[in-house]
Formats: structure tokens, sequence, C-alpha cells
């Protein structure tokens, strides 16, 4: 544990285990956003293993409304120069599609079977989250397989 936060292996060592063919499933969580609700992937990120099948992206829909911020937004430099806008201006529907459809945005790794998850969906949010659904699905069709609306619970 470092931080309060379990150690990871690194992704030659998740190589190793997909080659040593002793398990059905490796599930590998790679790039978390620090308890914020949008990021958008820095240089070196994600960090995908090789053997990859599925490669799932999240997205909680409480960015909605939020600002443009550090508080919010995990890779802000990077979430502005893909959606526009300054630092502080509110994140609505379109810049989520910008982040999803950009190739420098939430798929910029785009192998294997990809998922797209749209959390947090509620009754003050679900309008857009479907919109936001219906764009990607029409246009991500040539590198995503599948868009999810996940409830949120409280």
């Amino acid at each position: 544990i470092e931080e309060g936060k379990l150690k990871g292996y690194k992704k030659v060592d998740i190589n190793r285990l997909f080659k040593a063919n002793k398990y059905d499933y490796i599930l590998v969580e790679g790039d978390g956003a620090k308890k914020k609700p949008i990021k958008a992937p820095r240089k070196t990120e994600p960090i995908v293993p090789e053997k990859t099948s599925i490669l799932i992206g999240v997205v909680g829909m409480d960015s909605l409304g939020t600002k443009k911020d550090t508080k919010n937004v995990l890779g802000l430099e990077e979430f502005i120069k893909i959606t526009g806008g300054k630092e502080g201006f509110i994140i609505d529907e379109n810049d989520i599609i910008k982040l999803i459809e950009n190739k420098n945005g939430l798929f910029k790794v785009r192998k294997a079977r990809i998922i797209l998850v749209l959390n947090k969906v509620n009754r003050k949010n679900l309008i857009k989250a479907e919109k936001i659904k219906m764009v990607i699905e029409s246009n991500c069709s040539d590198f995503l397989e599948k868009v999810f609306l996940v409830e949120e619970f409280k």
C-alpha cells in the first residue's frame, strides 16, 4: 500500500501474467482519475497492456455543469486542449463528446474492443447523457463497440 492506495503491477508484469496463460480473465484498472468525475489522458497515459482484449473508458456524468478546474478534472491542461474554452468554463455535453471523439482523448489508445461507460447518470443529467450516447454511437462506430449508461447509486 502506497499513500492509502494499493500498489499496482508494471505493464511488463501484466504482460507476463497474460503470457503465463494461467487465468481466464485479468482485469486491469490502469488509469484512475483520483476521485475526479472526468479525466483527459496525459502524455504517458493510458498504460494499456499489450494483450488487452476489452478496453473500457468511463466518464462521470456528475462532471456536467462543473467547472473546468483541477478540482473536477484530472489532466486539466489536456482536457482544455481537447475541448476548448478556458479554465473556469463550465463542462457541458459537447466537452464530453469532444473528449471521447478526439484522437488524443479518452480513447487515444484504440486497440481491442472498446466500450464506453457513462456513469453516475441520474434524473438531472439523463437527457444530456442520452444525447452524448446517441452522438457517440453515430460518430465513433469505427472504433467504439458499445456505450452504456449506468445509473448513479445513492
